[in-house]
C-alpha cells in the first residue's frame, strides 16, 4: 500500500561556478536498509562513528546544475516482518512454556533403562495428570520407581500413571527397566508416551513426546 511507503527526495544543487562533486550522507540503521528502495545508482552503505549511513556520490555536477536523489522506506514490509517475528516468538513461547514429556532409553547389559520426565512448564497448576506409556509384549517390564496401573491391549501393555496435580515448573521422573523375552536384532523401537491434563477446566494433551537414546 502506498500510504505505508515513506518517500524522501534530496535536491543537490551546485551554486558555484566550477564543476563539483558531493558526498551526501543520510542516516539509517542496519535493519532499515533492508526495507529501503533507492532510485540512484552511485550509493554505498558506510559505517561512520559506529553509525550506519547511506552515502550518495554525486560526481561532476556542473555550475547551477541540480539533480534529485529519491529513495523510499517501505513500512509495509517492516510491519509484515514484525508480524511474522511476533508470530514466531509467540510460537516459541507456546512451544516451550507448556507441559512437556520426554522419554529416554539407555541399553546396558541386555536391559533397556527407561526414563520418563513430565514437566509442567506453565505458570499455572495442572490437574488430573495422566501419563501413558506402551511396552511391546516381547519385553519383560520391571523395577519401577513408581508402580503404574497396567492394562493389556493387543500386542502391548499399557503403563498408566496418574497424578492429582503438578504445580508450576514441577516435574515428575519415572524409571523402569525392560528386558527382551527373545533375541532382538538391531535397535528396539519404542512408542512415545502420552500425557493428558486439565488446565483452566479444559482437558489438554501435551505435544508429542521427545524420544532420546543415551
Amino acid at each position: 500500500a502506498e500510504f505505508l511507503k515513506f518517500k524522501i527526495l534530496i535536491e543537490v544543487f551546485n551554486n558555484g561556478n566550477t564543476i563539483e562533486s558531493f558526498n551526501i550522507t543520510e542516516a539509517s540503521n542496519p535493519l532499515l536498509i533492508y526495507f529501503t528502495s533507492i532510485k540512484y545508482s552511485n550509493v554505498s552503505i558506510e559505517k561512520i562513528d559506529g553509525k550506519t549511513y547511506f552515502v550518495f556520490k554525486v560526481e561532476n555536477l556542473k555550475p547551477l546544475e541540480k539533480i534529485y536523489i529519491e529513495y523510499e522506506i517501505n513500512w509495509g514490509f517492516i510491519l509484515l516482518y514484525s508480524a511474522i517475528l511476533f508470530v514466531i516468538i509467540m510460537f516459541i513461547i507456546w512451544y516451550y512454556f507448556q507441559p512437556t514429556i520426554l522419554k529416554k532409553s539407555a541399553f546396558q547389559k541386555d536391559i533397556y533403562k527407561i526414563t520418563i520426565i513430565a514437566k509442567n512448564n506453565t505458570n499455572k497448576r495442572i490437574k488430573n495428570v495422566e501419563i501413558v506409556d506402551s511396552v511391546p509384549n516381547l519385553f519383560e517390564v520391571f523395577n519401577f520407581s513408581l508402580e503404574p496401573i497396567k492394562e493389556k491391549v493387543k500386542g502391548y501393555t499399557k503403563l498408566i500413571w496418574r497424578f492429582s496435580k503438578l504445580e508450576p515448573k514441577e516435574e515428575v521422573i519415572i524409571f523402569y527397566n525392560l528386558k527382551p523375552k527373545i533375541e532382538i536384532k538391531g535397535e528396539a523401537k519404542f512408542k512415545s508416551p502420552k500425557m493428558s491434563y486439565f488446565i483452566d477446566g479444559k482437558k489438554k494433551t501435551a505435544r508429542k513426546a521427545i524420544l532420546q537414546r543415551i
